[in-house]
């Protein structure tokens, strides 16, 4: 009976509800803290580091092929971005230089198949290749004009 006459008074639910929104509170700011420490802070920069070491070493001139969409945004508008997917087209277009990341690979973003990215990473030179959270494994990798093992990208 004493417990009942607690649970249903004005100042237990009160204090629940403080309690309650005391703790949600708490969970916000170490949630946005922890988001912040590893997005911010630690290691998950490493398409920046690519796209600062693309600003510095490739003249805008270069045609470079990308695996997703963030390179587009990123990249200064004087720099050629292509998103070929075919041998054919790559070889026409003279690319050399590829930004492609292992997640793009997996999802299939920007019709990236397992096959397409293999291949550029079998027949390329890599250049800078970063581990991190939101990327997984991303890279910038250059391919001479002429490649190995044409038939293991298949024609679209």
């Amino acid at each position: 009976y004493g417990l009942s006459l607690l649970l249903e008074s004005t100042l237990y639910r009160r204090w629940i509800r403080g309690g309650v929104s005391l703790f949600l509170c708490l969970l916000l700011l170490f949630n946005t803290g922890e988001w912040i420490y590893t997005y911010g802070y630690q290691s998950d920069n490493g398409y920046a580091k690519i796209l600062a070491y693309v600003q510095t070493h490739i003249p805008p001139e270069e045609p470079i092929v990308l695996s997703d969409d963030v390179g587009y945004y990123l990249l200064p508008s004087d720099y050629t971005i292509h998103f070929d997917r075919t041998k054919t087209s790559i070889l026409e277009q003279k690319d050399h230089y590829f930004i492609m990341s292992s997640k793009d690979r997996w999802g299939g973003y920007n019709d990236t198949t397992p096959e397409f990215y293999d291949w550029v990473l079998h027949n390329s030179k890599p250049i800078i290749v970063e581990q991190e959270n939101t990327f997984w494994t991303i890279g910038l990798y250059y391919m001479k004009g002429s490649v190995d093992h044409p038939s293991r990208l298949r024609e679209r």
